[in-house]
């Protein structure tokens, strides 16, 4: 890590705990801080250390537009990933994307479900870690998506976040309850271990 040399150890803890076993990383702190800074410090050591980086970073301005951040998440993902979804899952998805507009209403069920079989198939080869920088502006049709995720996959997530919005409640609602809490200079990290439930 080129900056904050010294919360490198507390990242590959994270990245560490996170190749055998759910896990979280929430970095908070105020604006300015260097928390996106450090955010995408700890996406270079995951993609270096073999995982899957899916990320999204969500801004106030489109937290009322739904699928905004699970956009964000989808891009890049390889075709071979939607190739064998069912019709109508392909279809919300073309629709998340942009790709086609029929004037229909988004199916969020089909979409929750196609996000779903995604990340099943990207998790079949290499750990997946999901990153959303500016948690509190995820819209809630993303955290929806994400949320789907959370009973049948293994979890992986690294996160930021101002203090004052409570994310860690969002962490929590994902499925993580906070185990272990250390100082990052002014900001605040928290690395997560999932509550207890199935997962594959």
């Amino acid at each position: 890590m080129r900056s904050r040399p010294t919360e490198k150890p507390m990242i590959n803890r994270f990245l560490s705990s996170a190749t055998s076993e759910p896990s979280a990383l929430l970095i908070e702190g105020e604006p300015g801080i260097g928390k996106t800074t450090l955010w995408l410090e700890t996406l270079e050591l995951a993609r270096e250390s073999g995982f899957r980086v899916l990320s999204a970073r969500a801004a106030a301005a489109e937290s009322v537009l739904a699928y905004t951040a699970l956009a964000d998440l989808l891009d890049g993902v390889p075709a071979a990933a939607w190739a064998d979804l069912p019709d109508p899952q392909r279809s919300a998805v073309d629709q998340v994307l942009m790709r086609a507009e029929d004037g229909t209403a988004t199916d969020q069920r089909a979409v929750a479900a196609a996000f779903l079989s995604v990340v099943g198939y990207l998790t079949d080869d290499e750990a997946l870690l999901l990153a959303i920088d500016d948690m509190q502006w995820l819209d809630p049709s993303s955290m929806h998506c994400a949320n789907e995720c959370r009973p049948r996959h293994r979890r992986r997530l690294a996160a930021t976040s101002p203090p004052r919005f409570g994310a860690a409640s969002s962490v929590a609602s994902l499925g993580y309850s906070g185990s272990a809490r250390g100082s990052i200079e002014a900001a605040e990290a928290a690395v997560l271990a999932p509550d207890d439930g199935p997962d594959s």
